[in-house]
């Protein structure tokens, strides 16, 4: 009996011993490459996922696929689950297990994708996107359970390392729930247990061949295999044994000893390691197996790989290692065409053949044979013709060269004819049309034409307004469609007309294909690709990313799809669906992306040359790029459609789970709603595209669509109370509507307020309360009668009120009707006096005035517009009441402020002022009512001086200001001054009014009571002079 030659170390066969071993491997697996070392496969991207960026732990044991497209993983830290995204992990933490680390999986039954077992014999059952644990009683799969007290091994994977088998030991290994094969030293046997008795029963039964290797069995369609180190099958089954002969590449005997085989029991695949390459057990259309090379130049064993699953239809392999985390591996499908180490820029390229493609850079290219230079274009010093080149009906190569045309012959191996037109200033697009006639765009002079059957040379005009030309493009034997940076022309090979489709006014124009008559892709830089049917132009909708918008070139190919280059990639959509989207037949275009690891050099495809791609004979595709030419035959190009369904794996109220149902009930005072989603896809996530839409029942049509991401969790916070509808969307691929919606229910309960009850109730208060009103109103009314006969006897009383109040009345009209006849006195003596001497001096025979008239014309127009913002503050001052606005304001800055307005009458009398009042001296006061009241105080004093000193002092203490205005005039008249001392004590209706013409006085003491000042006038004592003595109330600065 022979060893597996991957376990080196013989231990018998139990727990403890299992556990040791773990150690030893996993001690000394650490040490073989570095945990971040990259796996670079030949033909394959790879991505590769550890603890750093999703696993819990790197150790992956076994790996399968459920219905629902999601990856399973088995690892010593939990089950999970994988949808090409995100993560999802099951073990004690969400599921009631005893153990977290998951030793096996097998295949579904009883409505189970797959099953999966803990160390503890925990049984998981994997179905709808879902684990959870197996709840009835009979476990498919029982005799697969492991313990201590075991006599035999458990054959679950291969390989295996925990295979221990000896003479006196037995391996059992699993096909279904309750089927196995029983090895021991002697014999195979086949044996079912009846899962009602639980009695076990023998279907045959063979020798064992000592010279097996109990590491290359396995199980596959219900046989037993045992695959030889020549890649050969012996297949098992009903007592007897078939050799099938299989091919491989010749390998040496060391590789072939060497050899792996991977069994991925639960997803029923065989693969076969050999050196560094990787073979896959398939079966061809006539049910024969053979051996399909997956991937080389792989070191499986120094990256740990113990597990592989295949997703033969989207050529993606999953390795699982047990270090190293996951490796996910998708086959490259297109081929980038390189030459040398050079440049690897192209633009316009033209077809040679059916199956090769010529570059006007000099190299002709066979795709899977390699590159040749075509040696006549490098001697002919053709330097600058990479943009443009094109081929007449007979096969002849047209190229131009600066302002050259260069023609060559089919095999590019002579030239036919060169000519530089020196009477233009530069060539900038050349085109053959369908009738063989040579079209030079010129950049400066327009549009001209030749013959390509000759003869050569002559030249005649087409149109010489269509300059700057981009491209051309052809509708045979109509029209030409002429593209530039600034729109889109169509030129009447017929009649010579010339229209223009304003559409495209000011955009930068790529391309432009026909995919049916009158249908053309038009393609821009900026503004996206365009659909032109009928010259009706419809914008086609941009993907979400927007990659659109700087498209290059369109191709079609025989199975109606469009693919269109772009700066981020390539995109390929259906050409109904986009004539449905044109027709309004669908509101969106399914658009399937591929970038560069699909195979691409890079992502930046090249434009803005004639043409921008081309399409072989044989049915391949060309596309030019920044890092080489782009090649692939586009009905062999597999598309990786997302057609798994949407799963809501969870929703969540607060921090509540709530039970999966279509219906969910939701608390009226919820604060947030949290929908889980999850749809397995394993390509490039753009083309993975999903939306919700949230709205009122019966209020679809007004709630739009909103991008989402599958996996993206949908948060929701406070609804009002209703009843919604919450719609998922995914669009499964091509075709119109091609689209599944799931809905769920939410119903958001009503809060107290919003119930019937709580209607019923409060309508039955309202009620109530008009019942007690209607009688509180009726002992109103009575009580109110017994009032009013009061007031009857009271009636005198108030009419004697009201007679004193009329009196009152007359007297503030009087008064109101002296301050007018005052306002009027005061505006003709001091506007129209001062106004009338302006006008005499500016008619005085000499026109001019001498300095002194300038000033006190200055003076007397300040004046005048100080007696007039007098009169508006009194106005004002009489409408309203109460302190104004309070604003610190310095004494010492408003005083000279206002002696610099009496300037000049000051300096005409030769009087001195002191301003005696502190610089820092400032309190809270109506500063425009204070500088009121001081203009008139000042004026005052200088109207009655002829010279002297007048001075001004002020003082403040706590909540008292005093301001003392001393002049050295004539003196205040004594009526005056016993005036001003009754006004300010008399009762307000029998004030009376002041002597003399003037209304300054009445203001300052007018404007005093709104200030809460007091103005006290007194003689000097010599006679000669007033003493002015301001007191006001004020706000305490310390307060």
């Amino acid at each position: 009996m022979q060893w597996n030659n991957l376990s080196p170390v013989n231990l018998l066969p139990g727990h403890k011993n299992i556990a040791i071993l773990i150690v030893i491997l996993f001690t000394g697996l650490l040490h073989v490459s570095p945990l971040k070392a990259q796996l670079r496969i030949p033909g394959y991207a790879v991505e590769h996922y550890t603890d750093e960026n999703g696993l819990v732990q790197n150790s992956i044991n076994f790996i399968a696929a459920s219905n629902s497209g999601h990856i399973w993983a088995a690892t010593e830290g939990g089950l999970l689950r994988f949808d090409g995204r995100n993560f999802v992990y099951y073990d004690k933490r969400n599921l009631a297990l005893k153990s977290s680390r998951m030793s096996a999986m097998f295949p579904g039954t009883d409505g189970s994708d797959l099953y999966c077992i803990t160390a503890q014999n925990d049984l998981i059952s994997i179905k709808n996107a879902t684990a959870t644990v197996y709840g009835k009683e009979l476990k498919p799969y029982k005799y697969c359970e492991m313990s201590d007290t075991l006599d035999h091994w458990i054959l679950r994977s291969q390989p295996d390392l925990y295979i221990n088998f000896s003479d006196d030991s037995e391996m059992w290994v699993p096909v279904g729930p309750n089927q196995y094969y029983r090895i021991t030293s002697e014999a195979i046997i086949s044996e079912r247990i009846d899962s009602l008795s639980g009695k076990t029963g023998q279907f045959f039964s063979i020798p064992y061949d000592k010279n097996w290797l109990i590491s290359r069995f396995f199980v596959l369609d219900q046989a037993l295999f045992y695959l030889a180190k020549d890649g050969n099958l012996l297949k098992i089954e009903n007592g007897s044994t078939r050799e099938i002969t299989l091919k491989l590449p010749g390998y040496s005997k060391t590789e072939q000893d060497e050899s792996t085989v991977y069994w991925n029991f639960p997803a029923g695949q065989v693969f076969l390691r050999i050196g560094h390459s990787l073979y896959f057990l398939n079966k061809d259309a006539s049910g024969s197996y053979l051996w399909e090379e997956l991937m080389h130049g792989v070191d499986f064993n120094a990256k740990l790989i113990f597990d592989i699953f295949y997703d033969k239809e989207h050529a993606r392999v999953f390795l699982g290692s047990k270090t190293k985390g996951l490796y996910v591996c998708t086959k490259k499908q297109f081929t980038t065409l390189l030459q040398g180490d050079e440049d690897q820029v192209y633009y316009a390229l033209a077809p040679f053949g059916d199956s090769m493609i010529f570059s006007p850079k000099g190299y002709l290219f066979a795709p899977g044979k390699g590159a040749r230079e075509i040696g006549i274009i490098d001697s002919l010093g053709l330097v600058n013709q990479l943009f443009t080149i094109t081929k007449d009906h007979g096969g002849n190569f047209w190229l131009k060269n600066n302002n050259e045309i260069v023609a060559l012959n089919p095999g590019l191996n002579k030239l036919l004819w060169r000519h530089e037109f020196r009477d233009f200033k530069y060539i900038k697009q050349i085109f053959v049309d369908e009738a063989d006639d040579l079209y030079i765009s010129f950049k400066y002079e327009g549009l001209y034409k030749m013959p390509t059957t000759g003869p050569y040379g002559r030249i005649e005009p087409v149109d010489t307004r269509l300059k700057d030309i981009d491209f051309i493009a052809s509708d045979p034997g109509k029209e030409l469609w002429v593209g530039t940076n600034k729109g889109l022309y169509i030129y009447n090979k017929q009649t010579g007309a010339l229209d223009t489709l304003h559409a495209f006014d000011g955009m930068m124009l790529r391309s432009m294909q026909q995919f049916a008559p009158g249908s053309w892709i038009v393609t821009t830089y900026g503004k996206g690709a365009f659909i032109v049917k009928d010259r009706q132009v419809i914008a086609i909708p941009l993907d979400r990313k927007q990659y659109l918008l700087y498209s290059h070139c369109a191709l079609f190919d025989s199975n109606g799809y469009c693919w269109i280059s772009t700066n981020k990639g390539l995109f390929k959509m259906s050409l109904q669906d986009l004539i449905s989207y044109a027709n309004g037949q669908s509101q969106y275009v399914y658009q399937y992306y591929f970038d560069k690891d699909d195979g691409f050099g890079t992502n930046e495809f090249n434009g803005g040359c004639e043409p921008c791609a081309l399409s072989l004979g044989n049915g391949s595709f060309g596309f030019p790029s920044i890092n080489g030419i782009v090649y692939f035959n586009p009905l062999q190009v597999r598309v990786n459609l997302p057609t798994n369904p949407l799963h809501v794996d969870q929703i969540m109220v607060d921090t509540n789970v709530l039970p999966m149902r279509d219906t969910i009930q939701l608390p009226h005072a919820f604060q947030r709603l949290q929908v889980f989603t999850s749809s397995a896809y394993f390509g490039n996530q753009a083309n993975l595209q999903c939306s919700y839409r949230l709205f009122l029942e019966g209020e679809s049509g007004l709630a739009p669509w909103l991008d989402m991401n599958a996996g993206e969790v949908l948060n929701f916070n406070s609804l009002p109370s209703g009843d919604y509808i919450l719609e998922l969307r995914k669009i499964n691929g091509f075709g119109l509507n091609n689209f599944t919606v799931s809905k769920i229910f939410i119903s958001v309960q009503p809060a107290y307020y919003e119930t019937t009850w709580f209607r019923i109730a409060m309508l039955l208060v309202i009620l109530g309360s008009m019942v007690l009103y209607i009688r509180w109103r009726l002992k109103r009314v009575s009580m109110k009668n017994k009032i009013l006969e009061k007031k009857v006897s009271e009636r005198t009383a108030t009419l004697h009120e009201a007679l004193e109040h009329l009196t009152r009345s007359e007297q503030l009209l009087k008064r109101q009707a002296y301050m007018q006849e005052r306002l009027i006195a005061a505006i003709s003596h001091d506007v129209r006096t001062p106004l009338k001497y302006l006008q005499d001096r500016l008619n005085s025979n000499d026109g001019n005035l001498d300095r002194f008239d300038r000033e006190i014309t200055t003076a007397s127009i300040s004046e005048m517009m100080h007696l007039v913002e007098n009169i508006i503050e009194y106005m004002k001052s009489q409408i309203g009441s109460g302190s104004g606005s309070l604003e610190l304001t310095g004494l010492h800055g408003l005083i000279e402020g206002k002696l610099s307005m009496f300037q000049p009458l000051v300096q005409a009398k030769d009087i001195k002022v002191v301003n005696g009042i502190d610089p820092g001296l400032a309190v809270y006061i109506n500063r425009q009512l204070l500088s009121i009241v001081i203009h008139n105080l000042l004026d005052n004093s200088l109207k009655y001086m002829q010279t002297g000193v007048l001075r001004i002092s002020a003082s403040a203490a706590g909540e008292q200001l005093q301001i003392v205005i001393e002049d050295e005039g004539r003196g205040m008249p004594p009526v005056y001054i016993e005036w001003i001392e009754q006004y300010q004590v008399e009762n307000a209706n029998n004030k009376q009014f002041p002597p003399g013409k003037g209304i300054g006085m009445l203001l300052v003491l007018d404007l005093l009571v709104i200030l809460n000042g007091k103005l006290n006038a007194r003689l000097k004592d010599d006679g000669r002079g007033t003493v002015f003595t301001l007191d006001f109330q004020v706000f305490d600065q310390g307060k």
